[in-house]
């Protein structure tokens, strides 16, 4: 990747490159956590994905590609070197289509989810473990899940039996 000063290498995009070549179908990809590269690294990463993307009539290149993150990258304020002004974005280019944002489960979703999982591996939680559930998340989707996982796994090491109590969910929540 020539075209960007202090970028010359392309390791992202070589492997992504590489991959597709080697697949019979369209390749679409997460990277979650895109989020967390700042300054050189989510230019670089950014950069590449962008080559790879205006190249992709050339070579083989992701059908589609989604960052995953508590954030979105366009909102970053990267600087090319420490005393340079700010790009205005993260990203130098307008790779980003479209932005979606997973809002917080409401306290009947949370109930709702949490009755799906009963229903999928018979592991009941009673109303008071939703109700804690409720109370250590206020529904933010990875809170929802993270405590209800630890209560499982850790807590009832996979006994789907004996339903997962207010008490249980507090002690996830610990975790």
């Amino acid at each position: 990747m020539k075209d960007r000063p202090g970028f010359n290498v392309s390791p992202v995009r070589v492997w992504l490159r590489t991959l597709c070549a080697r697949l019979d179908k369209d390749l679409i990809i997460f990277f979650d956590d895109a989020d967390r590269l700042v300054e050189q690294a989510l230019l670089s990463f950014s950069s590449q994905l962008r080559v790879g993307y205006v190249e992709r009539s050339k070579e083989r290149f992701p059908r589609a590609i989604a960052l995953i993150g508590t954030r979105n990258i366009r909102d970053y304020k990267a600087r090319i070197r420490p005393d340079s002004d700010s790009l205005g974005s993260a990203s130098p280019f307008n790779i980003i289509t479209e932005a979606l944002t997973l809002a917080n489960f409401t306290r009947d979703e949370l109930q709702t989810l949490y009755a799906q999982r009963a229903e999928a591996i018979g592991q009941i939680f009673a109303d008071e473990a939703v109700d804690r559930a409720w109370y250590w998340s206020e529904g933010q989707p990875w809170l929802v899940n993270a405590p209800a996982k630890e209560a499982l796994e850790k807590i009832l090491v996979n006994d789907y039996s004996p339903p997962v109590t207010g008490e249980i969910m507090d002690q996830a929540a610990k975790i």
